[in-house]
C-alpha cells in the first residue's frame, strides 16, 4: 500500500487516505454521542452470528464491485480489475460519509488519475443505482407475502412498475440516451460514450444485483440473532426490513445531506418487534457493524492491491479520448 500511494499523485492520494480516516471518525463521534445508550443496553452478544452477519455483508460487496468490473469494462472497453478493485472499495467507503459528494467526486476522482473520463464513471454511477435499485425491487415483490409486518400493498406494486419501465427504457433506449449525452458532452469539450450495455449486459448485471439483496437480508437477520435473544424476526421480514431501508438510502445519492436514512427507516419497520428506544440502537450498532467491515476490506486491498497491474495511462486515454 506504502509503494502504491507514493506513486500516487497528491490529490488521489488525499482520497484514499482520509476517506478511511473520515469514515473511522464518523464512528467514533456516533459511539460516543450515543455511549449511554449502548452501555445501558442488555446485550445479549453471540459472535458467531455477528460474524456471519459480517461475513454475509462481505460477500454482497464482493459482488457489487463485480458487477461494477463489468459495467466500467463494457462503457470503457477496457479490462483492469485491480483498478476497479482498489477504486470501488474506497469509494464505496466514502457513502458512510454524510451527503454522496465524497462518493461520487472520490470515484470521479480516481479514476481520472488512470484516464476515465467523468462521463463514463458518471454514466456508470447512474446505471449502478439504478440496477441496484431494480434488483432490490426484484427481491421485494417475491418476498412480499412473507413479510409478517404492516405495509401498504399497493407500495410494492407502485415499485415494481416503476422498476420494470426503468429497465425496460435502458434496455430498449439506452443508445438513443448515448447520442443526446454525446451531444451535450461535446458543447462542453468533454469525453464522450463510446460503448453502449448490450440487452445481455442489463440482464446480466440486474440478475448479479438480486443476489446482494439477499445476502444483505441474511446479514440483517443474523445481526438481530447475534445481539439480543429477545427479538425474533423471520428470514422473510429481515429480507423485506433490509431491502426497505437500503432503497429508501438510494435516495443519498440525490439528496444533499442524506446521513441517517437507512437508520430512520429501518428504525420505522423494526417497531412491530422491538420498542423505538431498541430500534434505534439497533440500528446504529448495524451500521457500525457494516462500517467495520468496510474499512476492514478498504483497508485490505488497498495493501494488496498492485500498481504495476494497472494499464497505462496512455492506453486508457488513447480508447477513451482525453478531456479537456
Amino acid at each position: 500500500m506504502n509503494r502504491f500511494l507514493l506513486k500516487t499523485p497528491l490529490f488521489a492520494k488525499a482520497v484514499y487516505v482520509l476517506v478511511p480516516i473520515g469514515v473511522l471518525a464518523l464512528m467514533a463521534w456516533l459511539v460516543v454521542k450515543n455511549r449511554d445508550m449502548i452501555l445501558g443496553f442488555p446485550w445479549q452478544v453471540h459472535i458467531p452470528s455477528l460474524l456471519l452477519a459480517a461475513l454475509l455483508h462481505s460477500l454482497a460487496l464482493l459482488v457489487t464491485y463485480w458487477v461494477w468490473h463489468l459495467m466500467i469494462g463494457r462503457l470503457t472497453g477496457l479490462n483492469d480489475p485491480w483498478t476497479d478493485l482498489r477504486i470501488y472499495y474506497i469509494s464505496t467507503l466514502a457513502k458512510r460519509i454524510p451527503s454522496s459528494i465524497p462518493y461520487i467526486s472520490g470515484r470521479l476522482v480516481l479514476y481520472r488519475q488512470v484516464g476515465v473520463s467523468s462521463a463514463v464513471v458518471l454514466n456508470s454511477i447512474i446505471l449502478e443505482n439504478l440496477l441496484i435499485g431494480i434488483g432490490g425491487v426484484f427481491v421485494l415483490i417475491v418476498f412480499w407475502n412473507f413479510y409478517t409486518g404492516e405495509l401498504p400493498t399497493y407500495v410494492v406494486y407502485a415499485l415494481g412498475i416503476v422498476a420494470l419501465f426503468l429497465l425496460g427504457a435502458m434496455v430498449l433506449r439506452f443508445e438513443t440516451v448515448r447520442q443526446y449525452a454525446n451531444k451535450l458532452l461535446r458543447r462542453l469539450n468533454l469525453a464522450e460514450l463510446y460503448h453502449s450495455p448490450t440487452t445481455r449486459d442489463f440482464v446480466l448485471w440486474t440478475g448479479w444485483y438480486i443476489l446482494p439483496w439477499l445476502l444483505a437480508g441474511g446479514s440483517l437477520y443474523f445481526a438481530v440473532r447475534g445481539v439480543t435473544n429477545d427479538v425474533s424476526i423471520t428470514i422473510g421480514d429481515a429480507l423485506v426490513i433490509s431491502t426497505l431501508s437500503t432503497l429508501v438510502a438510494l435516495l443519498n445519492l440525490i439528496l444533499p445531506v442524506g446521513f441517517g436514512l437507512k437508520e430512520v427507516s429501518m428504525t420505522a419497520l423494526m417497531l412491530p418487534w422491538m420498542p423505538a428506544s431498541v430500534a434505534i440502537l439497533f440500528s446504529l450498532v448495524y451500521r457500525l457493524l457494516h462500517t467495520l467491515d468496510e474499512v476492514f476490506w478498504a483497508l485490505v486491498v488497498l495493501y494488496i492491491s498492485n500498481p504495476t497491474k494497472r494499464l497505462p495511462v496512455a492506453v486508457v486515454q488513447e480508447r477513451l479520448g482525453k478531456e479537456e
